[in-house]
Order: C-alpha cells, then structure tokens, then sequence
C-alpha cells in the first residue's frame, strides 16, 4: 500500500508541497516560461516571482485540499511530480508552479 492509500485509509487529506512563480500579466509570465528549468525554478522564482514565497525561492508551505484557489488546486492535483506545469491563470495572476509532493 502507497502512502496515498493509507491517508485515504486513515482519513487524513492529501498533503500538497510546490514551488511557485506568480506574474500579474500574462507577457510577463510566457517571458519567465521561456527561460524557467527545474535547474532554475528558484531562482527565478527569487527575482521575478510577484508571490511572497518568492522569498523561500518558491517553496509554498504544504497545504491540503480546500485552501487555495479551486484552479489552482486542480494544476497541482494534475501536475507530474518534478515537472514544470504552466502558465494557468487564477484570480491573483499566472502561474508556473514544480509539483514536489
């Protein structure tokens, strides 16, 4: 049994952990996409990221089901661990985000 099937089991929700690059308008965030590499993600984030976590080079603290934006959620939800997924547009701009967990 998986780690996931035994959180289902216990009732505990899914935990999610991301990196993250936000831009208010979309020329920025397809500028951004151009030159973005796992390699890089960080960084990038650090200098071009409209998001407080632009800080911890990206890094959202984890959360669960229910507590950001319902788009949001549902890219990360969809996303590959470790690949880079964008841009999507939610109600506070564009996002890149690097599914960790």
């Amino acid at each position: 049994m998986d780690e996931q099937q035994l959180r289902d089991l216990s009732g505990r929700p899914r935990v999610y952990q991301v990196k993250h690059i936000l831009a208010k308008i979309k020329p920025d965030i397809e500028r951004i996409a151009e030159s973005v590499t796992l390699q890089n993600f960080g960084h990038v984030a650090d200098a071009e990221s409209k998001c407080g976590s632009s800080a911890n080079y990206g890094h959202l603290p984890p959360f669960i089901p229910g507590q950001m934006w319902p788009e949001f959620e549902e890219a990360v939800e969809a996303a590959p661990i470790g690949e880079i997924v964008g841009p999507f547009y939610t109600r506070s701009g564009w996002h890149l985000i690097v599914r960790i967990k």
